[in-house]
Formats: structure tokens, sequence, C-alpha cells
């Protein structure tokens, strides 16, 4: 999606602080684990997000599972792994949820493969891993699991490669990726293997590689920006999105993006909260992640956090930074058609209280500006300007309609949030923030 920061905003009070050009998409909060925990797996089964093992507060190693159901935003517990578990793969397929090597009694490598049916909400074992390994990733393609990379016994860093039949419980050794490592990232795109990051010896990586089942080959693709370890991968709208990690500087907040298309990388926007220990699971719309290191090291946390797209058809067009807050930015959910509603979301970086704001809408054109808490909106006038009053809930989010009505398609429509600033915010002014998106009607 390409940016621009034009004239349609001017701030009166605050120097406009633009998102970098090659920044979409923004984090939101999502419904905390009961239970913290790091180095997990996860896997999307069915319509829930699966969230196994880990290591918990102070390094502990967890053998207990949690499920969580968008439907109702609510986790819950299902049966234990029969052993604790952590630093292990993670994936679903065909109604089973499986888990793959790890680390289990310490950090000894394990070859344990089990499957969980959540018809009967029982695990059972079966045909072990060639080798044993931890730190590695599994990941589901045509049918079969793929075990990549890890951490074998004496500490020798692997980049191993073997996929799993269900059908007749046997696993089969493929060919090596070309950068061993651990503590990695992968996913599938297109019925192939893409993996990135991750580490050996302590030297954190970039690499990106990609295998393909047909020929049993791999390739090497241009190097993530961001070497880094401990990270996690998924797939949105057929891109490969890196996020997180650990280095000896403390944890990465980059979401980074690679397009099979384009074959480019990109920025996205930075987690809200720097994770790592991750296992990031595309849920509709969103890359999902449940858990993770707040620190390098130990640092279980219940955080659970979720990346979303700006839609296509959308630019951020001004972001003004206040003194105390911190921005509170404005979205869309998706490209609206015309004369149907869209919804619009403001998100809040920081706790309340905050001050109430006003949303304005209108076709984006070069007259006269409406002047809001000393924010101006540049619109047509021919069309209706929307101002609709704003508060934001208690964890700084406020979703509404929209109506488009009457608004053709092709029109650009501005929409801009401006509220006043907070009692007790010093130097900020009388704006507190002011956030700008162009929207293009379909």
């Amino acid at each position: 999606m390409r940016h621009t920061h034009g004239s349609a905003l001017v701030l009166a009070t605050l120097a406009a602080a633009p998102l970098p050009a090659q920044s979409t998409g923004f984090w939101e909060p999502r419904p905390a684990l009961a239970i913290a925990r790091q180095e997990v797996g996860a896997a999307l089964l069915g319509t829930r997000v699966y969230v196994t093992g880990g290591l918990g507060l102070g390094g502990i190693e967890l053998s207990s599972v949690e499920a969580y159901d968008p439907a109702t935003a609510t986790w819950n517990r299902i049966a234990d792994l029969p052993a604790a578990l952590h630093h292990h793969g993670c994936a679903a397929w065909n109604g089973r949820l499986y888990t793959v090597g790890g680390y289990s009694g310490g950090f000894v490598p394990t070859a344990s493969v089990r499957a969980y049916d959540a018809g009967t909400n029982q695990w059972v074992d079966l045909a072990p891993l060639p080798r044993a390994r931890g730190a590695l990733v599994a990941v589901e393609i045509g049918g079969k699991i793929y075990a990549v990379g890890g951490v074998a016994a004496g500490g020798v860093v692997v980049g191993e490669l073997s996929a799993y039949d269900p059908t007749a419980n046997r696993w089969t050794t493929l060919a090596p990726m070309p950068t061993p490592r651990e503590h990695l990232a992968a996913a599938a795109i297109g019925g192939r293997l893409y993996v990135a990051g991750g580490r050996v010896g302590g030297r954190l990586l970039q690499q990106l590689e990609v295998y393909d089942p047909a020929t049993n080959a791999w390739s090497t693709l241009p190097a993530m920006p961001t070497a880094r370890g401990g990270t996690g991968a998924g797939v949105l709208r057929g891109r490969l999105i890196v996020v997180g990690g650990e280095g000896p500087g403390g944890n990465f907040p980059q979401a980074e993006e690679y397009d099979p298309l384009t074959n480019r990388w990109r920025a996205l926007a930075p987690m809200s909260v720097p994770l790592h220990g991750i296992y990031p699971v595309a849920l509709g719309e969103d890359l999902f992640v449940a858990g993770g290191g707040l620190v390098p090291g130990y640092g279980a946390a219940t955080t659970v956090i979720a990346l979303r797209y700006l839609p296509d058809g959308v630019t951020r067009i001004g972001l003004s930074t206040p003194l105390c807050n911190g921005p509170i930015e404005a979205y869309v959910a998706r490209r609206p058609r015309s004369g149907e509603p869209l919804f619009a979301l403001l998100q809040a970086p920081a706790a309340p209280p905050f001050s109430p704001g006003v949303l304005l809408a209108g076709a984006r054109g070069s007259s006269a500006g409406t002047l809001v808490f000393q924010a101006r909106i540049h619109v047509d006038l021919a069309f209706p300007v929307l101002p609709i009053p704003v508060n934001a809930d208690a964890n700084g989010a406020h979703r509404m309609p929209v109506s488009l009505a009457g608004v053709p398609a092709g029109t650009r429509v501005v929409f801009q949030y401006a509220w006043p600033a907070p009692p007790g915010c010093p130097g900020s002014g009388p704006l507190g923030a002011s956030d700008a998106l162009e929207v293009v009607v379909n």
C-alpha cells in the first residue's frame, strides 16, 4: 500500500510526526491468557487458537493448554499435555493438534510427537521424530507436518527437515536447510516452507530460505531486514510476517513482511508489546500472538496482542504526537463499498483518562477546512461532513459504524480524529492528538 503525507491535514498546534511511509497495520490488545507463558507452541484448530505448554513464571515447565474462542473472546483450559513441554513445534491438520519435539525435563531435547483430538479432549502419542530436538518449528503443508531446525543432543544446532505423514504415522527425512538455526520463524505460503531469522552459536540471523516439497530443494531469498532469534511468523494475505524476538540488547518490536510476489520486505507497525518465545497464529485478518517473554531470558507474560492490517485502499495521511499519552490512532476495519457503512476504530496506547473527541468524515477536496479542536480537515463541502462524538473505552479503543450512503465509488474520503488534551498534560496545548486516514470507496 502506498502512503503519502499530503496537504489534506493541517495541525495548528502540534508539529506533525507522520509514520514511516512503509509502515502499515496496527496492534490491538486481546483477552489475556490465564497462565503466564513463553516458549510456547500454538496453532489454529477449527476456529480456536490453542496455546500449548511453554515456560511459566520463573522458568517453570508447563503442561497446561489453553484454547481461545474468538466468538466469545474467552480462554478455556483443555486437557493438559501428558508431560511438560517447551520450545516445541505445533501445527494442526484434519481436526487434530500436533506437538513436535521440544525440551522436557529441563533443556533436554525430546523426539516426542503427540496429537490432541478436540472431540475426545485427549492426547495420544505418535511416531517420534527421527532425532530429538528443541527450539524448532512445525508447519503443516499439504496434509503433512514439517519439522525444521532446532537444537539436538549436545547443543548441536541443526538444519534438519523432516516430514510427518499422519495417515502412515511415519517420518521422512528431507533435504536439510542450507543455514542451520534454532529459535527460528517459519510458515507456509503456496505449498512452500519459508524460514526466517533464528540464531546459531549466539549469532542472530536474518537469512530467508524457502523449501519446495515438489523438488525437495531449498532456495535463498532476500534477507530479513532485522536479524533476530526467538521470533515467530505467520501468514496474512499470502505474505510472510515475522514479529518480535530477542537479542543481547532486549526484545525486538519489529514486524516485517515479505511478499513472495514482489520478492521484497517492508516494515509493518511495531509490536505494541515486544515479545519473544512466541508462536504467532493467523486468525482471520489478524496475526494473533499469545504469551511470550517480556524481557530476554525468563519473563513469561499473559499478554495477548494481534496485528491487523490497514485495509487495501486505506492510507495514513497525518499523525500528530502529543506529549503525554502518545498518539491515538484511527483505523477502518475494511475498505467500504459505495452506500455501505464501515467500522472505524480508535486505538489509544495508554490508559485513560481521555477527553471526549470527534471523528470527522468527509470527501477529500481543496475547499476551506473544517476546524475542530485546532485540527483542520480539508474536504469537499459538496458532501456533508460527519462529526461523530467519541469516548474511548477502558482499553483505549472505540468502534463505531460510519455511514457513507450516497458517496460514489472512487470517492476519496478523509477520516480524522481529534480530541482536546486531557488535564495534567503539560506542554501539549489545546490539541491532544489528531490522526487522519484517506479511504478510497469501492
